[in-house]
């Protein structure tokens, strides 16, 4: 899905997994306990 991404090619998606790979993750991970931050509303000025 991400090789669809405009000017993001093989090479990129590559990197990313070695990055990723290095810090003991992986594209796809599910985390069974994670909960979205809540992001507070802008105020209207």
């Amino acid at each position: 899905e991400m090789l669809k991404t405009k000017n993001f090619g093989r090479k990129s998606l590559n990197e990313i997994k070695t990055l990723l790979a290095e810090m003991g993750l992986t594209l796809g991970m599910k985390f069974d306990h994670w909960q979205r931050p809540e992001i507070p509303e802008k105020t209207k000025e």
